[in-house]
């Protein structure tokens, strides 16, 4: 139909409101996913902010995932980004969950959702993402302490697509907790 067209009963037909809320979403999401890689990848000097945010951010993790590794395993040190003991893990650029999380926070605030939901689950989002990286990086010490080809499969093929699949699963349940459709679906079957 065209826009400004009438329908049979001399009624004006309204266009479809464009973009649809799934092509904003899907908009706002590529563009804001490309937008913030390429300012991650971007190549700062190293005396800006982000890349000293991201050295901290390295060592942050190596701490963290080195006082799990240290619970059964007493001959664990860290010494900045870097875990030893039976086996050496450094922790560098692309072991910060970094390249997931930033989708998964730019499809939450993508999002048709109150603001509040959002910040919510952006909050929760980087933090379970967070937990799950420092496990896998002290599991990525044990692999690597017993077993160096069970090390280099975990880090290179499994614990990327486990990550992925967290990122997935935590925004399909936060989507469905804050869609008003589901929320109002889960209210009627509970009744």
């Amino acid at each position: 139909m065209q826009h400004g067209a009438r329908r049979e009963d001399g009624l004006a037909v309204r266009a479809p409101a464009w973009p649809s809320p799934a092509a904003r979403f899907v908009v706002w999401f590529v563009t804001g996913t490309a937008a913030l890689l390429g300012l991650y990848h971007f190549p700062f000097s190293s005396e800006s902010l982000l890349p000293r945010f991201m050295t901290d951010s390295y060592a942050f993790y190596a701490r963290a995932a080195g006082v799990l590794a240290h619970a059964s395993d007493p001959s664990v040190r860290v010494q900045g980004s870097t875990i030893s003991g039976r086996f050496a893990v450094s922790v560098g650029p692309g072991c910060d969950a970094i390249e997931m999380m930033i989708p998964l926070v730019v499809a939450i605030l993508a999002f048709p959702a109150r603001a509040i939901h959002k910040v919510v689950g952006v909050l929760l989002a980087v933090l379970v993402v967070v937990v799950a990286n420092i496990g896998r990086i002290a599991s990525l010490y044990f692999a690597g302490a017993h077993s160096p080809d069970l090390f280099d499969l975990l880090h290179v093929d499994v614990w990327p697509a486990v990550l992925f699949a967290v990122c997935i699963v935590m925004f399909l349940l936060w989507a469905r907790s804050v869609d008003p459709r589901t929320r109002g679906s889960r209210a009627v079957q509970a009744q």
